[in-house]
């Protein structure tokens, strides 16, 4: 199986998991999903508009390298600093978000939503479009651990999901608590 083969096969699983947290939540009434648990705390809303704006981010990246030409495949490091990075994910602690994804207005789920949607679906294309040799190139920058590949890029953003989760079901429980 290719490198490029395994991006499109983890990005499937990405979007049934995804689709699967939207449906969940669309139960919920969106009163719920647009208040703010606390003056510095982000809403449901907010929290998939910035999942929806970290992977755009990451999106826009990978497209300038492609139109730039400026891509080469990663360093023998990038698995160690994929390790160490999922780590952290999932350890139960809260992490800043690095201020170009930090900054949310309030929103309503439905445009949150509409984003996301918006966003996945310019990946699915951007990703089928990928030549093969450039799944293994730095396509994706993490702003704190460097470059990956596309696979490494996926991996990540799956784990940046679930982080967010169980943040979204917590922010739940304490808005209607």
């Amino acid at each position: 199986m290719t490198r490029k083969d395994q991006l499109l096969r983890r990005f499937a699983k990405a979007e049934v998991e995804r689709r699967a947290l939207l449906d969940k939540l669309e139960h919920v009434p969106a009163s719920v999903l647009e208040r703010q648990p606390g003056p510095a705390a982000w809403s449901v809303a907010q929290i998939i508009a910035h999942l929806a704006l970290a992977e755009a981010r990451s999106l826009d990246y990978l497209e300038h390298k492609l139109r730039s030409g400026d891509h080469v495949p990663v360093d023998a490091t990038s698995g160690s600093r994929l390790l160490l990075l999922r780590a952290a994910l999932r350890l139960p602690l809260r992490f800043k978000a690095p201020a170009v994804v930090a900054t949310l207005p309030p929103c309503s789920f439905s445009e949150a939503r509409r984003s996301w949607n918006e966003v996945r679906s310019r990946m699915a294309a951007a990703y089928a479009a990928l030549p093969p040799e450039a799944a293994t190139h730095g396509l994706f920058k993490h702003p704190t651990a460097g470059r990956f590949d596309t696979v490494q890029g996926m991996a990540f953003m799956r784990d940046h999901v679930r982080h967010h989760r169980a943040q979204i079901l917590r922010t739940i429980r304490q808005v209607t608590a």
